[in-house]
């Protein structure tokens, strides 16, 4: 039985992990931008399209700016460890809601 859950919790983990590069990365497809927590949207619908890419793709954004930072500014490790355990907690918790969401539909 704590095999059953410690697979479920993985792949809850990659499912968040795996959500998160999906959205950072189609909406910089799509808008030739990158994904930042400091866009400011122009139109309402803008702002929700930007809402639902940071709410799904932040763990995304958190290492990218965690890497960004360590190579660029020489952050102490520890900064490091500490936003991975976030960005790591955050698609956990979505892939946990995206399992949960297909498991009911079917």
């Amino acid at each position: 039985m704590a095999l059953g859950f410690a697979f479920y919790y993985a792949y809850a983990l990659a499912v968040g992990i795996t959500a998160a590069g999906l959205a950072v990365s189609s909406y910089g497809l799509l808008t030739q931008k990158r994904a930042s927590f400091r866009q400011q949207p122009e139109t309402v619908g803008q702002a929700f399209g930007l809402l639902a890419v940071l709410v799904v793709g932040g763990p995304f954004i958190i290492w990218r700016n965690l890497m960004d930072a360590r190579r660029v500014e020489q952050r102490p490790m520890v900064f490091v460890i500490a936003g991975s355990s976030i960005a790591a907690f955050w698609s956990f918790c979505a892939g946990v809601t995206f399992v949960s969401i297909a498991t009911q539909l079917g």
